[in-house]
């Protein structure tokens, strides 16, 4: 698979020859260019906000669409959408499964996980976590989150960049807290299973 930040919590995964879109804003209200691709699904952790309208990669299927809780399967792709409090609100966090690869997605949470959020996490490989703040995890609340998982792959996701209207922290606060980040000029991470590290959890930081 191939992974690809836009920024905020917008991640393009490419799964074999179909594409999944997690959380398009709205570039006019967040402040961020968004070149968001085609897609076959698309998923949503807050039905309330207003997002990006993507077009279909084919247009005979369509885009599917996922903004409620529930187990999904489309085209061989295994999603979870897991139903949250969050300060009140409810929103999603996911758990998708392709090509032997276990990715976990955390929205917008500001909190440690309970019990039950933490039981459909289980076997998560790869997180994708908020660390900027203001609304969000911080980055020693994220930390915290990150050792209730313990996935073996991290990305950070929901911090302050240039043009970025929301005020959030750096990802340099996270990475302080964390011990230390890879920092790459990645734009799109390619990921097995045999790639995925045995031991120690590696923080990879991403260009959107």
């Amino acid at each position: 698979m191939y992974i690809t930040w836009h920024g905020q919590n917008c991640f393009k995964l490419q799964l074999g020859k179909d594409i999944l879109l997690i959380d398009p804003f709205d570039p006019a209200k967040v402040g961020l260019k968004l070149n968001a691709p085609k897609a076959d699904i698309v998923v949503v952790t807050d039905p309330k906000v207003s997002y990006k309208e993507i077009k279909s990669n084919n247009e005979e299927r369509g885009v599917f669409l996922i903004s409620s809780p529930g187990e999904y399967e489309v085209r061989g792709i295994f999603i979870y959408a897991i139903h949250i409090k969050n300060a009140g609100a409810a929103s999603f966090i996911y758990h998708i499964e392709s090509e032997q690869v276990a990715i976990g997605h955390l929205g917008s949470i500001n909190r440690a996980l309970e019990d039950d959020e933490l039981e459909a996490l289980n076997g998560v490989d790869v997180l994708m976590i908020p660390v900027g703040g203001n609304g969000v995890l911080d980055a020693k609340k994220a930390a915290e989150v990150i050792s209730q998982i313990e996935p073996r792959v991290v990305i950070p996701m929901h911090y302050k960049l240039a043009g970025l209207k929301e005020k959030l922290d750096s990802v340099d606060k996270f990475c302080n807290e964390i011990g230390s980040c890879e920092k790459e000029q990645l734009v799109k991470l390619k990921l097995s299973k045999k790639d995925l590290p045995v031991e120690a959890t590696r923080y990879i930081v991403m260009q959107p």
